[in-house]
């Protein structure tokens, strides 16, 4: 009989703890560090973040991509002052850049308002992932979509993701 209520409790006693655990405020928005020999593979291919859009919508996929990123990979990714090796780069097609010319080109020009393009190039012999839209919902779109890629673990060193919707809301 004791140990009945030694147990009971014990038992009352955890009982506020694992229900606190997870209320689901984060929903999809969990960016819990990846295992480690996953991690080892994208820490190779993920060194900064260059976003040199201003909109408020290009800052928040910017500050979004940024603590996704710095989430999964459990260590901080800085904000990149230029494009370079291993950066992740968000640029929308009004801001002039002969990379992103080359990269993505013509493709920019068939997307609809909300389209993104994710392509990875090899600068200096390190994948470099482009994320390009037409506008900054797109921007904000694509930011999520390459979080998700490397929530599910999919391999990024070579990207050439077209998205467009075809329904407008």
């Amino acid at each position: 009989m004791a140990k009945a209520i030694v147990f009971l409790l014990a038992l009352l006693l955890l009982a506020p703890t694992a229900a606190r655990a997870e209320d689901g405020y984060r929903l999809w928005l969990r960016y819990d560090p990846i295992e480690m020999p996953e991690r080892t593979r994208y820490d190779r291919q993920i060194t900064g973040i260059f976003a040199p859009g201003t909109s408020p919508i290009a800052r928040s996929a910017r500050d979004e991509l940024q603590r996704g990123l710095s989430g999964l990979l459990a260590r901080r990714v800085p904000l990149a002052s230029a494009m370079g090796e291993g950066t992740v780069t968000l640029l929308k097609a009004d801001v002039p850049s002969s990379a992103l010319a080359a990269m993505v080109g013509p493709a920019l020009d068939r997307l609809e308002d909300g389209g993104y393009i994710i392509q990875t190039a090899r600068i200096g012999g390190r994948p470099t992932t482009m994320i390009a839209a037409n506008s900054d919902r797109g921007l904000l779109y694509g930011a999520f979509a390459f979080l998700r890629l490397i929530q599910t673990r999919q391999p990024i060193d070579h990207l050439n993701i077209v998205e467009s919707p075809r329904v407008k809301l």
